[in-house]
């Protein structure tokens, strides 16, 4: 029996918000025709988005050649309503520190285009033992990461707590370099997540709100997302949207308070 190769490091685990309700207002041609392109078409775009993003550094170190490498060996399983994402992480500083920013913007992207694309995720982000191939998996941090997915009352991906610590550990390699540098002024937010029985305080990966102008209307924006391909509004989903609409409310303030900041 050949050796299997156990990895290392990080996953993502998303899912789309009604999904079922999806499901039960399309044919199934429509599905094929509309659905289906997004999700296939999903693991292509990141990665083109993130070369681009990388490439436009116009910087030609060891640091982008990896970070390029890094995001053609993000593995991928679309399965459903679920997305799975893992990078494997050598045990060396620099190497962790380039694989968390190379998959944090990608978790960003992966976020806003099915977000715009009216297929809202929830998702987490976690750290540790895995196995993926084909359409197998397996690793506890997978199934611990579906089970807090499952909790989340918004379309927002969050951190666990082995996660944060690493991107802690991440951060510190910076220090000697930009003593100003760290994740959490970049890629998160440590926020006060709704889940189904209560809340829990977690970091949050920033939404588009971040990266680009907020809208003048989140009520809508969210409505759009959350109403999309024919779907319900149910009391559940109710739920989730107010949810989703104050977390990126909150993104939006926080990006107006940066702004007015730095030009103070």
């Amino acid at each position: 029996m050949s050796q299997l190769n156990i990895d290392n490091g990080i996953i993502g685990f998303f899912d789309i918000l009604g999904y079922q309700n999806l499901l039960e207002k399309n044919e199934p041609e429509d599905i094929a025709q509309k659905i289906l392109p997004i999700l296939t078409g999903l693991s292509i775009g990141t990665t083109d988005i993130m070369t681009n993003f990388i490439g436009s550094s116009g910087k030609n170190n060891e640091a982008v050649d990896l970070a390029m490498r890094m995001v053609h060996s993000i593995q991928w399983l679309v399965f459903s309503d679920t997305i799975l994402i893992a990078l494997p992480v050598a045990n060396n500083s620099t190497h962790a520190l380039v694989s968390w920013m190379t998959f944090l913007p990608a978790c960003i992207y992966i976020q806003n285009r099915m977000f715009l694309a009216g297929l809202p995720l929830r998702g987490v982000i976690n750290y540790g033992k895995f196995f993926i191939k084909d359409n197998f998996f397996a690793g506890k941090c997978i199934i611990e990461s579906y089970k807090l997915c499952q909790k989340l009352e918004l379309s927002a991906c969050v951190l666990t707590e082995m996660a944060s610590n690493e991107v802690d550990k991440s951060s510190m390699i910076m220090k000697p370099i930009d003593e100003n540098f760290n994740f959490r002024n970049v890629f998160f937010y440590n926020y006060q997540i709704p889940i189904k029985d209560g809340t829990i305080q977690l970091d949050t990966l920033t939404a588009h709100t971040w990266t680009a102008d907020p809208p003048k209307d989140f009520h809508s924006m969210v409505m759009d997302s959350f109403g999309s391909h024919n779907k319900d509004i149910p009391q559940a989903a109710n739920i989730k949207i107010t949810n989703t609409e104050q977390w990126l409310s909150f993104l939006g303030m926080k990006r107006k308070n940066t702004i007015i900041s730095k030009t103070v």
